[in-house]
């Protein structure tokens, strides 16, 4: 999650516990943890995400809907996916679960150009 301005850190238990939540998602949340997903992954408006073999795109389909419904929605969500195969499967979740999202979405077979600090974590130079 890198490059361009983002918005301040909202808080995610406010959102969250939002009214508009359907019952479902309420009851989903003790399994999902989504207010620790989100602190974690520091969400932020303007943010780009770099997923890491996403396999068949579940993660990134439920990840950028609850994103879109929260108003948090990347600007771009990166899938680095080895596997021709698995990049088919994971685009054909995402057009059957998230098709307005699937523009934001860009498939990479090796890691794009990352900042110093983040490729240091990634591959330890």
């Amino acid at each position: 999650m890198w490059g361009g301005a983002v918005g301040a850190a909202p808080d995610y238990r406010v959102i969250v516990a939002s009214l508009d939540r359907t019952e479902t998602d309420r009851n989903d949340d003790e399994r999902r943890k989504p207010v620790q997903l989100l602190e974690f992954a520091d969400v932020r408006v303007g943010m780009k995400i770099l997923e890491i073999g996403a396999g068949s795109g579940a993660l990134a389909a439920d990840l950028l809907t609850e994103l879109e419904r929260l108003g948090r929605a990347p600007k771009r969500y990166l899938i680095l996916e080895l596997s021709p195969d698995l990049r088919e499967r994971s685009r054909d979740t995402l057009a059957a679960r998230a098709p307005r999202l699937l523009e934001r979405v860009a498939w990479l077979e090796q890691f794009p150009e990352l900042p110093a600090a983040i490729r240091m974590a990634v591959d330890g130079r």
